[in-house]
């Protein structure tokens, strides 16, 4: 049995997708290194699929994958106790999925390896007809049992909703050395093309040319000089 996701509120698909753009891009302009970046994004991942993932390179993950049929968010927290790894049966905790439509199940089948494989804590999807995020009814646990459990608020923590939360978060995890323009990052929140003269203000020691790049190749504008 599904029931509606009742843990920390979530944008709606088109707005989360945006979102995750966003901080995408701005960490391709802060950091030089792929691996070494937490948001990342796909708009080309597959055809008619889109992938975006968070990877806070100390064991917890999480996917978005976006679809023409609807969405689904999946995730794991290396400490959490509904881990397969720590479990008697190495399985994912029963009732991840219940309720998940046959035509997403059959998409995260699919798609199962690069969507973390059996490293599960928290599964919630939403198709393009529904007006709510849906997760599974995890057996053995309460409700509330099964939002602290799964590390799902944790990891969607990582989803800075304003440009003063990216700046808070980045300037401490990429160990800035400068403070970090709000007027600037305000920028890529606003949707606004990368020109050299914002990469500078950002970052003044990044390679603009390989920025643009990478930023053209996510579907991101730019106005190379």
């Amino acid at each position: 049995m599904m029931t509606a996701w009742q843990g920390l509120n979530l944008p709606n698909p088109a707005d989360l997708k945006v979102r995750m753009r966003k901080l995408a891009a701005l960490d391709i302009l802060l950091c030089d290194e792929d691996w070494l970046r937490v948001h990342r994004y796909d708009a080309a991942w597959q055809p008619g699929l889109e992938l975006a993932c968070i990877d806070n390179g100390a064991g917890d993950q999480m996917f978005v994958l976006f679809s023409e049929i609807g969405t689904i968010i999946q995730g794991f927290d290396h400490e959490s106790s509904l881990s397969p790894h720590v479990q008697k049966d190495g399985c994912i905790w029963p009732g991840m999925y219940d309720g998940m439509p046959d035509s997403l199940f059959r998409l995260l089948q699919q798609h199962s390896d690069e969507l973390g494989g059996e490293d599960v804590t928290f599964c919630l999807w939403r198709r393009v007809e529904d007006h709510a995020w849906l997760c599974g009814t995890l057996r053995d646990l309460d409700e509330q049992e099964a939002l602290q459990a799964g590390g799902a608020d944790f990891l969607f923590g990582y989803l800075g909703e304003t440009s003063r939360d990216y700046i808070d978060w980045a300037q401490d995890y990429y160990g800035l050395e400068h403070d970090l323009p709000l007027v600037s990052v305000s920028r890529i929140f606003g949707g606004e093309a990368v020109d050299e003269q914002l990469i500078a203000d950002l970052h003044p020691e990044r390679d603009a040319d390989a920025a643009m790049r990478e930023l053209q190749v996510m579907g991101w504008p730019v106005q190379p000089d």
